[in-house]
């Protein structure tokens, strides 16, 4: 009727302006439904509001301080939707098809419920094995993530009994003697996954309230919840120019108050939420930005995988029926053979050293390309900041009387600029281990520059409390200042990194 027309028009003259951009599409079909059900002279009255709307809501657009969600948590004010959801794990063949191949984050409800893990899991379990004594874990140092502090390594007991009461959670490769009880999930069984493309199953244990940081993974996940909840912000690759990223994969932004006068493109992105219960599996494509929370007492195990190019339907009919209840300590993760055999090596290399004399000088490798070979570890590339971190946390820094002079933070950011060869502020892998003549020449230069200042440090008494580690000035650095953008890559060279035979990269931790 004329009437309801009119209460209609009263609504969108009240809320259009804040809306219509945001909701463009809902606000047009409202319009087109308005106009074909009026009277033309309501009609004219409707297209009237809808172009004063569009002028006005322009107007506000150009101030990032009116756009709904300004200073408010990511993604709050938006219009969210949904990802794909299905009941329990699909087979490994419509898995591929229906979401790897098209990169599709997909929630797999009630998927791992029938998990040992599902119902054992609980703290008087876990601090029921003698190994949760010995075995270490990386303890994470605020709920709320920050990539630039430091983790704590304490023992798996010690975290059981503290987490309720500190402000810690808890990322850590699977322990041991808890693999027997979490299945590998079905759709990575078979298809080409299990030879060469799983890479490290990690746990994630807090009592809830963390917040992790808005960031990306560039190797494929599936995650499953055992205790707890989570809710996810979901932004697709597709929105990699507005979505800030640095070196690393994360973005600085205040996930708890987004600011968009510093980041304005991520007003304009799409945004999916997701909803996790106990038991739910969730998989999220490579390259897709992600930001996490939790709540309740929060337990949940994520597989790393290689997403493949082609599935190989002959390695599951060779595997028919399939046995879906798997153990992942059945299986080998290649990043975690890795790493272990770095460690085998370390461990080898510390014991030829042991009882060489006290007084022998400082000593670094022959071939510097190992030592920096080592400090990259798994990752791709690094900045300034990241650089530090890694010094810090290197047992040449270590050493009984090294302390973090302002001259050993002079030869930091010295040795950066030699290896930066092409000067973008980020070292990659093949600056680091391959070198012209004069480069080698200047690696030398602050190879033994380097010596002589732990010499330096390690031949006199320390005379503080900063002895064997940073002192209090540089554990408040702000490693962020030297974080830089990553170099863009071409729109070909992201793409072929969605997807690989080999191996890649194992991601930064993540919640």
């Amino acid at each position: 009727s004329d009437e309801s027309q009119s209460v209609r028009s009263r609504e969108l003259t009240e809320n259009c302006v804040p809306s219509v951009l945001p909701r463009r599409q809902e606000f047009t079909k409202i319009m087109s439904f308005s106009l074909d059900k009026s009277s033309p002279v309501v009609n004219i009255g409707l297209l009237a509001i809808f172009f004063a709307c569009l002028v006005s809501a322009s107007a506000k657009s150009s101030d990032p301080t009116k756009w709904p969600g300004h200073l408010e948590a990511l993604g709050s004010a938006a219009e969210k939707k949904t990802i794909a959801s299905v009941e329990g794990f699909p087979s490994p063949a419509d898995f591929f098809d229906d979401y790897l191949s098209s990169g599709t984050p997909v929630l797999m409800k009630g998927a791992a419920k029938n998990y040992p893990a599902f119902s054992r899991w609980s703290d008087e379990y876990f601090t029921s094995f003698p190994e949760s004594e010995t075995y270490d874990v990386t303890a994470e140092q605020r709920k709320k993530e920050n990539r630039t502090y430091p983790p704590e390594t304490i023992s798996f007991k010690t975290f059981v009994n503290t987490y309720r009461e500190k402000d810690i959670y808890m990322v850590n490769g699977v322990p041991d003697f808890l693999q027997k009880d979490f299945y590998l999930p079905t759709p990575l069984l078979c298809g080409g996954y299990v030879k060469n493309n799983l890479q490290d199953r990690v746990m994630w244990f807090s009592s809830g309230g963390t917040s992790s940081v808005l960031h990306h993974d560039d190797i494929s996940n599936i995650n499953c919840l055992l205790r707890g909840t989570k809710d996810l912000i979901m932004i697709p690759y597709k929105y990699k120019e507005q979505v800030p990223v640095k070196t690393g994969g994360f973005s600085t932004v205040d996930v708890d108050k987004v600011d968009f006068t510093e980041h304005p493109g991520l007003h304009d992105v799409e945004y999916y939420s997701v909803h996790m219960e106990p038991g739910d599996c969730l998989h999220i494509p490579v390259q897709d930005f992600h930001q996490v929370r939790s709540s309740g007492v929060n337990i949940a195990v994520n597989v790393w995988f290689n997403a493949i190019k082609k599935f190989n339907k002959k390695d599951c009919e060779q595997q028919q029926p399939l046995d879906t209840n798997q153990s992942i300590d059945k299986f080998t993760f290649h990043a975690v053979e890795e790493q272990r055999r770095q460690e085998d090596e370390e461990e080898e290399d510390g014991n030829q050293v042991e009882g060489d004399s006290e007084d022998e000088a400082v000593s670094l490798p022959e071939d510097m390309r190992e030592f920096f070979t080592e400090l990259l570890g798994k990752d791709v590339a690094m900045n300034k900041g990241d650089y530090k971190q890694k010094l810090r946390k290197h047992e040449i820094f270590s050493l009984e009387g090294v302390m973090w002079s302002e001259e050993l933070l002079k030869w930091v950011s010295e040795s950066f600029n030699v290896l930066d060869s092409d000067g973008n502020a980020v070292i990659t892998v093949k600056e680091a281990t391959k070198w012209s003549r004069k480069k080698e020449s200047k690696v030398e230069d602050v190879t033994q520059k380097l010596e002589k200042i732990l010499g330096d440090m390690t031949a006199t008494e320390p005379n503080s409390t900063e002895e064997g580690g940073p002192s209090d000035d540089e554990d408040q650095l702000n490693f962020e200042e030297d974080s830089e953008e990553m170099p863009n890559f071409t729109e070909e060279q992201d793409e072929s990194e969605r997807f690989s035979d080999g191996e890649q990269e194992t991601p930064k931790d993540e919640l």
